[in-house]
């Protein structure tokens, strides 16, 4: 094989992108899952970039190196002249002058116009008088001539300057043979298609793995407000979980989170910092564009346990309860609710989060319960407290 058909870039950019499924398979294989899946990206785009590099620099120069052909040619008719001459010379007679050249030796003065041409025709020097051409000049110019007397036989050509343009600087080509060259051409593909395709597989691993990681906690990233149904169709979440020993988001961020998911929540604490640092309008999408009003019903009758309810139910707004007299009766009523809508079989379209950061501890027919209906009708329970 002929190391020749690439340059440098163009192994490196086979190297590159030969490395992406590796980390794929890291990332699969690692948890929790952190950004190695992203990696590929890097590696597809750089390798792109030095397969199209090599493709203009280095193959696009290769030529096929003709030169034995040529001396082949060359040699073929000199040899080819060489039995002509020898044939014609048997047919002449051998006689020669002394004011004869060496090519002389023909009697080509007996030979017809078809023998003079073919014989004519091996001939590689043509003397300088066919060559050239008469042009005529000041010098051929007759100085007793009228017009070169007065000066009308000198003509001027002047050329236009032109500044600023330069030529393309043509890099020479790179010889190779026939053989060769159809390989580097081959590889030339397929390393640009390789390196296309392994990119456009990256994009595509990285959304996929976006929507699997949206429901597990310690893995999901940037949350968007997208339907819920997208994420749970790939990692569909518990309708009951434990906030872990080592979470890697506090309480309040926790509920921003969900708030930039698009989806609502239903917050149970006894701290009044707590309670009031929640009830801030939470924006859904960066830069606190499209806000959430978190809102504690405490204090205001309007606001019942229906209400709060419906109002989840739609995904106009959050809640903050602060009293924990009032906790398990409004779970209560919501079971109520929600038997109901599972009987219609009706769903929310974003997730409803029940966060119990109480150190009263739910009874467990209570969480059983829950967890039924929540799987059923789009709620779920994350218990934030170490029982």
């Amino acid at each position: 094989m002929n190391w020749g058909i690439f340059s440098l870039t163009g192994y490196l950019s086979a190297v590159l992108w030969a490395c992406i499924p590796l980390f794929w398979i890291a990332h699969l294989l690692i948890r929790p899952r952190r950004w190695i899946g992203h990696v590929p990206i890097v590696l597809g785009v750089i390798a792109l970039s030095l397969a199209m590099f090599n493709s203009k620099t280095h193959v696009a120069r290769i030529k096929v190196d003709q030169s034995e052909a040529i001396e082949a040619q060359l040699a073929a008719g000199v040899l080819a002249r060489q039995q002509a001459e020898a044939e014609r010379a048997a047919a002449t007679a051998d006689i020669s002058f002394a004011e004869d050249a060496s090519g002389d030796r023909l009697d080509k003065a007996g030979l017809d116009n078809t023998d003079l041409a073919f014989i004519e025709s091996f001939d590689q020097a043509t003397p300088d008088w066919k060559q050239q051409k008469q042009q005529r000049t000041e010098d051929s110019a007759d100085p007793d001539d009228l017009e070169s007397l007065i000066g009308g036989g000198k003509v001027e050509k002047e050329g236009i300057e032109v500044k600023g343009i330069q030529e393309p600087v043509e890099l020479e080509p790179i010889l190779m043979s026939d053989e060769d060259k159809l390989t580097a051409d081959r590889m030339d593909r397929f390393n640009l298609n390789m390196a296309r395709l392994l990119l456009a597989a990256s994009l595509l691993f990285v959304v996929v793995d976006y929507f699997r990681r949206l429901n597990v906690e310690n893995e999901v990233y940037f949350p968007l407000p997208i339907p819920s149904a997208w994420a749970n169709a790939l990692t569909r979440r518990p309708a009951l979980a434990r906030r872990s020993d080592k979470p890697r988001r506090t309480m309040q961020e926790e509920l921003e989170f969900i708030s930039r998911r698009g989806e609502v929540f239903l917050y149970f604490t006894d701290d009044e910092t707590a309670a009031s640092a929640a009830t801030t309008a939470m924006p859904r999408l960066p830069g606190g564009k499209w806000p959430i009003h978190v809102i504690n019903p405490m204090g205001n009758s309007k606001l019942d346990d229906e209400f709060i309810f419906e109002t989840l139910w739609f995904g106009r707004n959050s809640f903050v309860i602060d009293d924990p007299e009032r906790a398990l009766p409004l779970l209560e009523k919501f079971m109520e609710l929600m038997i109901r809508r599972r009987e219609s079989r009706a769903h929310t379209r974003q997730t409803v989060h029940l966060l119990w950061d109480l150190p009263i501890e739910i009874p467990q027919p209570i969480q059983q319960r829950l967890e039924i209906l929540g799987r059923a009708t789009g709620y779920t329970l994350l218990i934030c407290q170490v029982a």
